[in-house]
């Protein structure tokens, strides 16, 4: 049965061995909690996991005692468990009007946890609109248990994100992006697969990824004191006189005038050519460098490198911007295998860009970007193994996924390496995904030609 209250310092303690674990490293097998497995779904899956789950209190873990108790949610290569309780009144109106982006207050459980009173909505921009001109029902969430009650949250965690994993037959595109930025040291959002149940039935596989909210911004700075910004379409962070620079959405802090991400902007577009300026006093520099470099490397140009320029956050912390990626479903595909490292933008309207330009100038810093770039080529190298490795873990849930966008062939045709990689690419959203590991092959060894003088 529920049980009404959980003392947060108990659960605090039964999940310390987990602070301590780094960022999805808990070794394969291991079960963070009920819910978690990497074996095929069992029937019990399908069914909404509340009735004996206990109910997390409000306000459950404060987040200076919980630190990043909340990464075992995240366990590498672990498959979790997500119930989402809806009444049928409100599921019928979000999928009456889902461009709306609604709250509705639902029950929410997390590998056996379950937590009442939490925002629930579908999220997405091009994807939400693309599976909304269809019949599917299978739309991205997010879940936001501080929603209805101030200070609620999952283990320290304020909001998550479930991705439908739209125009990824795949299933691990988004997953492998982030898995080679933290190779070579970026910040990244934590994810994990799950499968998701929406009212007691198995609605599907999803990529549950740590939001970019106070939670990730306390594991990652420390606190959740500075400014972010989450840029959204056409955020070319060119310098424009008297603009607010409105494409960069102000998603937390409360200094609301605007003049950091002004003062970024006019320090950025102020750099001497081929000199640093005074660029080091207000952006982390490698942040951006691995941003670049990993854009280049997987083809994500749904992002600052293409021509859409969205996609990535920029965040303030006593002073100095942090880039923080975001967003890697459309990768490994399209017809930009041959970008040139040293102009690593693709599509039309791509001529300003000053945050690449400007820093790959400075010969310090297209050093550090070809030595991040050589990081990840060596990260590729083991893409064949580790494809086969998720396939493995994956493919019994997407043969029993009711609400794919692909079928279990097409599923498989992502691990062939003689497969097309793709055709037909606009500003870097594929018409047609292509081979993953096809796409990533060929351009690790194209990579490594350009960094050695051959390609």
């Amino acid at each position: 049965m529920k049980i009404g209250k959980l003392c947060p310092f108990v659960l605090v303690i039964a999940l310390v061995f987990l602070a301590g674990c780094s960022d999805n490293d808990l070794p394969p097998g291991l079960s963070v909690a009920e819910g978690v497995s990497t074996s095929a779904p069992e029937e019990a899956v399908t069914e909404a996991a509340v009735v004996d789950s206990p109910v997390v209190p409000q306000a459950a873990v404060p987040r200076s005692d919980s630190a990043s108790a909340y990464a075992g949610l995240f366990a590498k290569d672990q498959i979790s468990a997500v119930s989402i309780e809806l009444s049928d009144t409100d599921w019928k109106a979000m999928l009456a009007d889902p461009l709306a982006e609604a709250y509705y207050s639902g029950t929410v459980t997390v590998n056996g946890v379950t937590i009442e009173n939490v925002g629930v909505r579908f999220k997405g921009n091009s994807t939400l609109k693309s599976v909304a001109k269809t019949d599917s029902e299978r739309y991205s969430f997010r879940i936001k248990f501080d929603k209805y009650v101030d200070g609620q949250n999952l283990m320290g965690l304020d909001e998550l994100c479930l991705n439908n994993n739209h125009g990824d037959p795949s299933y691990m595109r988004e997953y492998l992006c982030y898995e080679g930025l933290r190779a070579i040291g970026e910040a990244v959002p934590m994810t994990s697969y799950t499968n998701v149940s929406v009212n007691g039935k198995l609605h599907g596989l999803y990529l549950c990824v740590e939001a970019m909210d106070d939670s990730l911004l306390e594991r990652v700075f420390g606190d959740n004191e500075g400014n972010l910004y989450k840029a959204d379409l056409q955020s070319t962070l060119v310098y424009q006189e008297g603009s607010a620079y409105d494409t960069l959405e102000q998603k937390n802090g409360k200094d609301t005038s605007r003049e950091d991400i002004k003062g970024l902007v006019q320090v950025l577009n102020a750099m001497p050519t081929g000199e640093k300026g005074e660029i080091e006093s207000v952006l982390d520099v490698n942040s951006a460098l691995r941003y670049f470099a990993a854009n280049t490397a997987f083809g994500s140009y749904d992002s600052y490198s293409g021509g859409r320029a969205q996609n990535y956050y920029l965040c303030q912390n006593n002073g100095v911007f942090t880039v923080l990626p975001w967003d890697y479903n459309v990768t490994f595909s399209g017809d930009s295998i041959g970008v040139p490292i040293d102009k690593p933008v693709y599509g039309s309207g791509t001529e300003q860009r000053p945050m690449i330009t400007n820093l790959l100038a400075v010969p310090e810093y297209r050093e550090r970007y070809y030595g991040y770039l050589r990081e990840l080529a060596v990260w590729m190298d083991g893409l064949e193994a580790r494809t086969q490795e998720l396939a493995d873990i994956l493919r019994p849930h997407v043969e029993v996924d009711p609400t794919k966008f692909y079928t279990i062939a097409q599923f498989e045709e992502q691990l062939n390496v003689n497969t097309a990689a793709a055709s037909g690419s606009t500003g870097g959203r594929s018409k047609d995904t292509g081979s993953l590991l096809a796409y990533g092959v060929q351009r690790r060894e194209n990579i490594k030609g350009q960094l050695t003088g051959v390609s």
